[in-house]
């Protein structure tokens, strides 16, 4: 009875805290997050947080998702996140990749991205937060953001890959979704699109479509850098200012 009483008693406190709340304010941000802008456009947010110890996590969040695409490219948004794994101006082919695995840096645990209806966000780890280390995460970043090469031979490759996603995706939690989604969205665009995209656009769109709309949407003023980790600050400043700034 008495843990009975505590209980009440501490649902009944949360309940008259919460009807204090002013709805209409805006909820506090973290007096230790530090945010900026660059000149062309670009936001970062940065946390300095020292656990786990010596660790590193950044991410790019591009307001680029499948509500951009038109008819002719549903589907291109998520097509784009698997072409920059596949090859940079600064790193050819997949050296992205080995640059990583020096400091032990994996593809899917460490390295990782999402495409949903209103974004893009590529998301990279790193086990030690030492100059090096963030200086080779946001040169990658940096590659991937502004310098994609859109080799074809990857890109004709990559439609295949994607299809068995598609594939994967079209089990019974498909048949629930999507009219679920029908009824979520009705009245706005985002009814009638998928981050996974339409299988014909998938298979048949050229590769200059999937660069014309990188080189539409991949700008400094829809992207936001965050960096969370136990690293020098100043370091991170200098960093983002060399590998960021410059971008038109």
């Amino acid at each position: 009875m008495k843990k009975l009483t505590m209980l009440v008693a501490a649902a009944f406190a949360m309940t008259s805290a919460m009807a204090q709340l002013n709805p209409m304010e805006p909820i506090p941000a973290d007096k230790d997050v530090r945010t900026g802008k660059l000149e062309n456009g670009m936001t970062y947010y940065i946390r300095h947080n020292e656990k786990p110890k010596g660790q590193a996590d950044f991410y790019i969040l591009h307001d680029v998702g499948a509500i951009q695409e038109n008819d002719a490219q549903q589907g291109l948004a998520h097509f784009l996140e698997h072409m920059a794994f596949n090859g940079t101006r600064d790193f050819p082919d997949q050296s992205a990749f080995k640059a990583l695995e020096v400091d032990g840096i994996m593809l899917g645990a460490d390295v990782n991205a999402v495409t949903s209806l209103g974004g893009t966000t590529y998301r990279l780890s790193v086990p030690q937060a030492t100059r090096t280390g963030l200086d080779t995460a946001l040169h990658i970043m940096r590659e991937w953001a502004f310098n994609i090469t859109f080799r074809p031979e990857a890109f004709e490759r990559e439609r295949e890959i994607i299809v068995e996603e598609w594939r994967l995706r079209e089990g019974v939690g498909a048949r629930i979704n999507g009219p679920l989604q029908t009824l979520r969205y009705e009245g706005s665009a985002s009814r009638d699109r998928d981050p996974i995209g339409l299988i014909d656009v998938i298979r048949t769109a050229p590769v200059e479509r999937a660069k014309a709309f990188y080189e539409r949407w991949y700008s400094p003023q829809n992207m936001t850098l965050l960096l969370v980790g136990a690293f020098d600050e100043a370091t991170a400043d200098e960093l983002i200012e060399r590998y960021f700034a410059s971008e038109p």
